[in-house]
């Protein structure tokens, strides 16, 4: 949360701006969110089918060391005692032992330790032996094998504790023996309890037997949906994880306070981004859907622009952008239609020599231009495009009332150069700027962006008055600097900034327009998205942003 608005302005973030972070990262959220468990699934659903086969052993109660001894053990919970067989029986040697009676499995002790498991029933002294394979006959065997395999480990550690405590007795005896004390009544006491000892390992029965061998092969039910929630869960959290990550190494600026503040430059405007219907065909808002509702963000620039301009009264006005993809172009030509419609004389010059697209946005041909202007000497009135499509046609009607008489004027790069560096110099920029200002009311030039090109900054010069893009979310804070140096050097005023690639319906809001004006004159095909209302004697309707996106 580095970059959000609260942690810049020094407070904590709170609920509002974790959510806010999440819907900006929702397709990296929902990415590894939905990637993680479908991965789970599909791994789980392409596995072989599994065979399980089952065997039981009955665990019995005797405690020959005490017996013998004749000492009273102490107390023991059945239920851990049981719990301890369960454990003991997952040695590497009783592995070893069901593997040994198995050849055909081909497992090593930890295969089979990872394919089978041991557990007990609450209450009860059965212990439940369980092995998983793609082979159901070796998993009947292997079964069966490992119960019997744990009883005779079993069997052995019980023969060898009864055989170290015969032992043990045999040696005292012997002792007295040496010591001339065989008429001792200790003696007389080993011997008897030797006797004994030996009569019970000749009755000595297992502790541990198998009372089911696995007589079939069961198939394992598929985990894949069990495998898909748990993965679904785990998605979640690496999502969030992600999300928060990516969040954290972003040095992007998102705050408009802390731009405007850094640049120490007001907001004209705040533009969404255009539908995407427009976009695909590099068609321009106020000239193909003019009395919109997504026009209306470019009326509320056109009127921030007037009022910077008050007091600057600047004619030529230069428009620029710290990087490239910003929206300048698309905003400099939008701003000087809306100008033109509000009855003012508008030349839209391209002065991006580098990567003009001026002309594209309003389908002219790139040459004649500016470069030919000055290299070969054309008249400005010959290379000028003058633009009527969305200009002599004024609405006349409706709550947006725009004035006649506009004109706008277009001068293209003209044809591409090797070197643009031949038109870039102060003294070819003064003349067509002259030439230019003695045509129009006011002057708007879209110009290569700000710190990647030096034309920028020899061009500021010889204008009035500039204007800085800058795409909401898309500046690193570095960049942020260098844009702040570089307006330092730049001698023309400064009039303020234009964000674009604002949220649709902070920028757009609601707005009223008449039924028959809401689309620029098209009928509505989809009344669902209108919503009526009456303004004095006519009809009006709210047109939502979505409506331009279909």
């Amino acid at each position: 949360m580095t970059n959000s608005s609260t942690r810049e302005a020094g407070s904590a973030p709170t609920l509002a701006d974790y959510l806010a972070v999440l819907r900006r990262r929702k397709w990296l959220f929902l990415t590894v969110a939905l990637l993680v468990p479908l991965a789970a699934t599909l791994v789980s659903m392409r596995g072989p089918q599994l065979y399980e086969g089952f065997a039981q052993v009955l665990l019995k109660r005797q405690d020959l060391t005490s017996s013998l001894s004749g000492v009273q053990a102490p107390y023991t919970d059945p239920t851990r005692a049981t719990q301890t067989e369960a454990k003991l029986a997952r040695v590497p040697e009783v592995l070893a032992r069901a593997i040994e009676a198995v050849p055909e499995s081909n497992m090593t002790p930890l295969e089979l330790q990872k394919r089978s498991s041991v557990t007990t029933e609450f209450g009860t002294d059965i212990l439940t032996f369980s092995v998983e394979d793609p082979r159901p006959e070796v998993v009947q065997s292997l079964a069966t094998a490992y119960a019997h395999a744990f009883t005779e480990y079993r069997q052995d550690l019980d023969t060898a504790e009864i055989a170290r405590i015969h032992e043990s007795v045999k040696q005292q005896i012997r002792k007295l023996e040496r010591e001339g004390l065989p008429a001792s009544a200790a003696y007389r006491t080993l011997v008897q309890k030797e006797r004994q000892i030996a009569a019970v390992r000749a009755l000595q029965t297992p502790t541990a037997v198998v009372v089911h061998e696995a007589d079939r092969a069961e198939k394992v039910p598929s985990t894949a949906t069990r495998n898909g929630l748990l993965a679904l869960v785990l998605g979640v959290l690496f999502g969030l994880g992600a999300v928060f990550l990516r969040e954290a190494l972003d040095s992007r600026v998102r705050s408009v306070d802390t731009v405007r503040e850094t640049l120490g430059l007001r907001v004209l405007g705040k533009l969404p981004d255009p539908p995407r219907r427009l976009r695909k065909n590099d068609r321009l808002v106020m000239m193909a859907v003019p009395l919109s509702h997504e026009a209306e963000p470019f009326r509320t620039l056109r009127a921030g622009l007037d009022f910077a301009n008050s007091e600057v009264k600047a004619r030529t006005i230069l428009v620029t952008s710290a990087l490239d993809d910003e929206g300048k172009s698309t905003t400099v030509s939008n701003l000087a239609l809306a100008l033109a419609r509000a009855g003012r004389h508008v030349v839209l010059a391209d002065f991006d020599l580098r990567s003009p697209s001026v002309h594209q946005l309003f389908d002219l041909p790139r040459r004649p231009g500016l470069t030919d202007v000055e290299l070969d000497g054309l008249r400005l009135e010959r290379v000028l495009h003058t633009i009527d499509d969305g200009v002599a046609e004024m609405a006349t009607l409706g709550p947006v009332r725009e004035s006649p008489g506009g004109r706008l004027e277009v001068l293209c790069a003209g044809r591409a150069l090797d070197n643009p560096d031949r038109v870039a110099t102060e003294s070819a920029f003064e003349n067509v700027l002259h030439g230019l200002g003695d045509r129009g009311e006011i002057v708007l030039i879209d110009s290569a962006p700000l710190l990647p090109i030096g034309d920028t900054l020899v061009l500021s010069s010889k204008v009035d008055a500039m204007i800085l893009v800058v795409r909401q979310d898309a500046l690193a804070s570095e960049t942020l600097r260098n844009v702040e140096d570089a307006l330092a050097s730049v001698p023309a005023a400064k009039l303020g900034l234009i964000l674009t690639g604002v949220d649709r319906h902070e920028a757009l809001g609601q707005y009223r327009y008449p039924r028959s004006q809401a689309t620029d004159g098209q009928p509505v095909e989809n009344t669902s998205q209108w919503s009526s209302t009456k303004v004095s004697d006519e009809p009006y309707t709210y047109v939502e942003a979505a409506s331009l996106e279909e």
